[in-house]
């Protein structure tokens, strides 16, 4: 099964993605073929890093391999294994799994760009902290946010 990412701004390329990873969950798919393209930078975009963070959040629910391993920057094989929540109920997870090392705010809005708006962000941030799951400490001048 393949998934074409491309063009799509990237908070529909992940409610795309979660869609149809949970269809291929239900399916029995093996493998899911994401191309996400690899930014203008050449590097990776917005939808590849969107797309590594929330892989990374759930290790116990989905395996992956690197399009880099396979010699294509451009895409991610995915191997659905259990279903994965709806993005604003995976953010929580995903900045959680951030904040296993220490993180400011600019931080998690960098690497989370487009994944959320700045307000899902500052708000999943701020319900992780009254669930006592992360905490925020001041640090040189800076708060930093980290998973209790």
């Amino acid at each position: 099964m393949k998934l074409d990412l491309h063009g799509m701004r990237t908070k529909d390329a992940i409610d795309r993605f979660i869609s149809d990873y949970n269809k291929a969950v239900r399916l029995g798919v093996d493998r899911l073929e994401v191309v996400h393209g690899y930014g203008s930078s050449g590097v990776g975009g917005d939808i590849k890093d969107a797309l590594t963070a929330l892989l990374d959040a759930y290790p116990g629910k989905v395996r992956y391999i690197k399009g880099e391993i396979l010699g294509n920057r451009g895409m991610t094989v995915v191997v659905p294994d259990k279903p994965l929540p709806p993005r604003k109920t995976a953010l929580d997870d995903v900045i959680l799994n951030m904040l296993s090392k220490p993180s400011s705010l600019k931080e998690i809005e960098e690497r989370l760009s487009g994944l959320a708006t700045e307000n899902e962000m500052h708000g999943a941030i701020k319900a992780l902290i009254r669930s006592k799951a992360a905490t925020e400490e001041v640090r040189g001048g800076r708060i930093l946010y980290m998973k209790r």
